[in-house]
């Protein structure tokens, strides 16, 4: 049985994921090569350990007992008791803080209500989409793990068939990831209900599916696939590669209440959502048949990830060369090169030369987007309106400066599978092994994928009568960080008392992780620490965990009482409702069961298939949310 409490493979070391010999002995969860290993992740492991410890301390004053027998005070998780006698004892001392923090808990979850109504007026208001994500702004997850799980189905499951339900999670990546992570002895079915509400992530997802089921007899099609994912200017073989998909698809009558069926099976459609996805192929094909530029799509693609981020002097640390200064020096000028022409293939690459055309299905219809964009473009140029540089004024890239290629792929497992001074090259030679290991799969006619162009909450009545799934993946449950960071900033941020602390914690282990200080590390860690202060290179070593399940319980509260019995003054402890009808404050184990299924205890049993928590500092090329927890639910 897996462990996955931090994003590192079972019986790999937490450190630098060779095979591990040795566990820590306070929290026995996170495993090792060698002392070595483990003494240079202490800083890092600390937060985790401290939450995950088989013993804790009793905090009653007298007894202080260090015992696997504590459990945690339900209403507030921070204070632990040996026994409910040390815990009867304690509560006069105990009770000031306890209801100080269920008060956090109700703010937050008055501020949960307050963005909840808002975000329904916004919906009832306008239905359009604020915001497309071709590329995902999370890293791709196997799904499956076979290899490292038990199965759904018993421990010899390589002949199973497995039904997985993806619920708006964008791109085709996680699709991508669980197939090519198959064990080559695999040989049972795959069966994807892939969903999302954006019509034009989900008409590029059935265009990329369609084109590596076209030319899959096509020498090396899965880099052209990759380029057409992931660059912003692709060749013209590419690009005819495009056009043809999309003629094709024109051409697929959707008439009637039949589900459209194409590609012997591997992709099914219903007719309306067919309708829909339409709409969007013909505007891509309109662009390739009257206009596109390489200078005009280059410049926007420059406006979101370089001229947008560099654009604001108060939040340099939100800048591009923020992200740069974190990376090993090794990788900086070819993930510079990116972010300034948009294209995954190294310099020295000769495909690279035939790049010159604009990747049309990178374009998005995005009304509100496209005038936040051109307000950027006129305040750029001394609010002088400047030309549209794109030949439809209505259409933008469907890009985000939080989603790169390198954020949607983890950059360990890259480089393990890859490695080379060039990320262009080692992103663009790893994910094309992973189409590769794709197209095998569908040659043989082992997977079979469902497009759902819906809200999540209506997929049930597009879901095939009796069908049951093995794995449902969802994106995200909401933001905590904004949430409880707006109750109070002691709650969640720490504070500058803390930052000298914090930072000298950072310090050691960056260094490490880079192979030792310098003084040339020394001024750069300096300059990054600077630059990102109180930001992620500090809080993967803030303990906030306490603070996330206070979010949980807050966010239950919020979504089943209404607003009026939400009140911060009263508490609502130990079940006991205050006179004026205030809802209780649910506590850990409601929330653990409040779906009909059970929470896997991120604190113990850990999860299986994703981890809880990412290492940040690990990761400086995939840059990954140090606020994104994962939680996953069994039945």
């Amino acid at each position: 049985m897996s462990r996955s409490i931090m994003d590192s493979r079972p019986g790999t070391c937490w450190r630098c994921g060779g095979d591990a010999t040795m566990s820590c002995p306070r929290c026995e969860l996170a495993q090792y090569c060698r002392d070595h290993c483990m003494q240079l992740d202490i800083y890092r492991h600390e937060v985790e350990c401290t939450n995950c410890a088989v013993a804790q301390a009793c905090s009653l004053p007298s007894c202080e007992a260090l015992t696997r027998e504590a459990k945690p005070c339900s209403a507030c998780q921070e204070a632990w008791y040996c026994s409910p006698t040390c815990q009867r004892s304690d509560w006069a001392r105990h009770k000031g803080t306890c209801n100080q923090q269920t008060r956090y808990i109700r703010q937050a979850a008055t501020n949960i209500a307050a963005r909840l109504a808002a975000d329904q007026r916004k919906k009832n208001k306008d239905a359009g989409l604020s915001t497309t994500y071709y590329w995902g702004n999370t890293v791709a997850v196997d799904l499956l793990q076979l290899s490292q799980n038990e199965g759904s189905h018993g421990n010899d499951c390589c002949g199973d068939d497995f039904n997985l339900l993806l619920l708006g999670t964008g791109s085709m990546r996680h699709v991508v990831l669980t197939v090519a992570e198959l064990p080559e002895v695999f040989t049972g079915n795959l069966n994807f209900v892939l969903n999302d509400n954006d019509y034009q992530v989900m008409a590029r997802n059935v265009l990329m599916l369609y084109a590596l089921w076209r030319y899959g007899d096509k020498e090396d099609v899965a880099m052209d696939i990759t380029q057409i994912w992931y660059s912003v200017l692709i060749s013209k073989e590419q690009t005819e590669m495009v056009r043809i998909c999309l003629e094709d698809l024109l051409n697929v009558e959707c008439d009637g209440d039949e589900a459209v069926v194409l590609c012997t099976g591997l992709i099914t459609v219903s007719s309306g959502h067919f309708a829909t996805l339409k709409k969007m192929w013909k505007t891509w094909l309109k662009l390739l048949n009257e206009a596109g530029t390489r200078k005009s799509i280059t410049k926007e693609f420059q406006t979101i990830y370089w001229k947008r981020l560099k654009g604001f002097p108060k939040e340099p640390r939100m800048g591009v060369e923020s992200h740069l200064l974190r990376l090993p020096e090794r990788y900086r000028t070819s993930v510079r090169d990116w972010y300034e022409h948009g294209i995954l293939l190294s310099e020295s690459d000769e495909r690279r030369r035939h790049a010159g055309n604009d990747n049309v299905t990178l374009m998005s219809s995005n009304t509100r987007m496209a005038n936040f964009l051109t307000k950027m473009t006129n305040a750029m140029n001394g609010n002088s309106k400047a030309p549209s540089t794109i030949p439809f004024p209505e259409l933008t890239l469907g890009l985000q400066s939080d989603s790169t290629p390198f954020g949607a792929w983890d950059c360990l497992s890259v480089r393990g599978f890859y490695d080379d001074d060039c990320a262009l090259q080692m992103y663009s030679v790893y994910i094309s092994d992973k189409i590769s290991r794709l197209q095998e799969i569908v040659q043989k006619g082992k997977i079979k994928v469902m497009f759902v162009l819906s809200d999540c909450l209506e997929v049930p009545q597009h879901i095939p009568e009796g069908m049951v799934f093995d794995r449902i993946h969802s994106s995200n449950l909401a933001d905590y960080r904004a949430t409880l960071g707006q109750t109070d900033a002691a709650v969640f941020l720490p504070q500058e008392s803390l930052l000298e602390k914090l930072e000298g914690t950072a310090r050691q282990d960056i260094a490490a992780l880079r192979g030792g200080m310098t003084k040339e590390l020394d001024t750069d860690l300096t300059t990054v620490l600077h630059v990102l202060r109180g930001r992620k290179i500090l809080m993967e070593y803030f303990d906030n965990w306490v603070s996330f399940m206070w979010y949980l319980r807050a966010e239950l509260l919020a979504r089943t009482s209404p607003s009026s019995v939400l009140d911060v003054n009263t508490n609502g402890i130990n079940g006991i409702n205050n006179p004026g009808g205030c809802a209780k404050v649910p506590k850990m184990n409601e929330v653990s069961t409040a779906c009909g299924m059970k929470l896997r205890n991120f604190s113990k049993d850990a999860n299986k298939i994703c981890p809880f928590k990412p290492r940040v500092n690990a990761k400086p090329i995939s840059d990954p949310n140090v606020y994104l927890r994962v939680l996953e639910w069994t039945l």
